[in-house]
């Protein structure tokens, strides 16, 4: 599945002025960043689903174009932990081979996936920031990333493990508004490092 650049970039745009106008209207919106920055006594469990784009800058690069990743995540948000809200989550990425790349080397087909599980901490910077429009938001994970690559043929020596796992470590910046946040984030993973940005929605499972 991959998405056209210009197709997400409106995406956002869109969400945005939907968002934004949303935001003028009702200031008592269930997020769990706005919540906690807001009202006393307020959080809850919250999911997150996420979109975006992860763009290779190390090894990875040689061989492989931006990925496409999805996943899921899950926040917990208390008055009592406010600045911070802790996360885990779940994400996955498709790397499609880059034509020079199985032309170098006869490939039919060269696909790396990277499947990742980890945990987060937000920090909403709203506390230190004041700001009147959006909420920014710093973001500091950790994960455990398992590679598998598709090779075909695969007789062919390409001097690449069909497996691996990594430990990874990263952070982001953004902003949020109403119900989504926007942030781009630098991930250390070795030679699968890579900068991306995301596209989170916050929709509320237990409110207290």
């Amino acid at each position: 599945m991959r998405m056209n650049l210009k197709y997400f970039i409106f995406l956002i745009l869109l969400g945005g002025f939907i968002g934004a106008n949303a935001n003028a209207q009702d200031t008592t919106t269930s997020t769990p960043l706005n919540r906690t920055s807001s009202i006393p006594n307020a959080g809850g469990l919250f999911i997150s689903p996420m979109i975006g784009f992860a763009f290779p800058i190390k090894a990875l690069s040689n061989n492989s174009e931006k990925a496409l990743t999805l996943g899921v995540k899950l926040e917990f948000a208390s008055s009592k932990l406010y600045p911070f809200i802790i996360g885990g989550f779940f994400e996955h990425a498709k790397y499609p081979g880059q034509d020079a790349f199985k032309s170098q080397y006869f490939l039919n087909s060269f696909e790396t996936k990277v499947t990742s599980f980890g945990g987060s901490i937000d920090i909403i910077l709203s506390k230190y920031l004041k700001t009147d429009f959006t909420i920014p938001i710093l973001g500091l994970e950790a994960k455990m990333m398992n590679v598998s690559r598709t090779i075909l043929p695969d007789t062919t020596n390409v001097g690449l493990a069909a497996s691996e796992n990594i430990l990874a470590f990263g952070g982001s910046i953004g902003f949020t508004i109403f119900i989504f946040d926007i942030n781009v984030g630098y991930s250390h993973a070795k030679d699968f490092s890579t900068v991306y940005t995301r596209l989170r929605f916050h929709f509320p499972i237990i409110k207290f």
